[in-house]
């Protein structure tokens, strides 16, 4: 089942950002989930934005290139239901699309 199917996804004030929990999206990645997961490509100003963000605050995160691997991009699809960059997953199953710097940090810093 998709995230789409299962989730209840809640629009942020920016417009372009997605918030979701899904419970089958938690239970796949719980088991192996060590940090948090940035989905992203290396041509993304979006991506490079959040990558650096979660460095500069020091926030550990797995960056997987979905420009050189298809099954990932295959699964930041099927987690966030759209095509956008950065998808965020925590080890919660929650995710983010396209946050803002504070949106990302306020939630990263939740599984500190």
């Amino acid at each position: 089942m998709s995230p789409t199917a299962c989730c209840i996804l809640r629009a942020t004030s920016r417009g372009g950002s997605l918030v979701s929990t899904c419970p089958s999206t938690a239970d796949s990645w719980r088991a192996d989930m060590t940090a948090i997961r940035l989905f992203g490509t290396p041509t993304c100003a979006d991506c490079a934005r959040s990558r650096a963000a979660l460095r500069d605050a020091g926030i550990p995160f797995d960056d997987i290139d979905i420009a050189e691997n298809a099954d990932a991009a295959a699964m930041a699809e099927e987690i966030s239901g759209r095509r956008s960059t950065p998808v965020i997953v925590f080890t919660d199953g929650s995710f983010l699309v396209e946050p803002t710097n504070s949106e990302l940090l306020e939630t990263a810093r939740r599984f500190l």
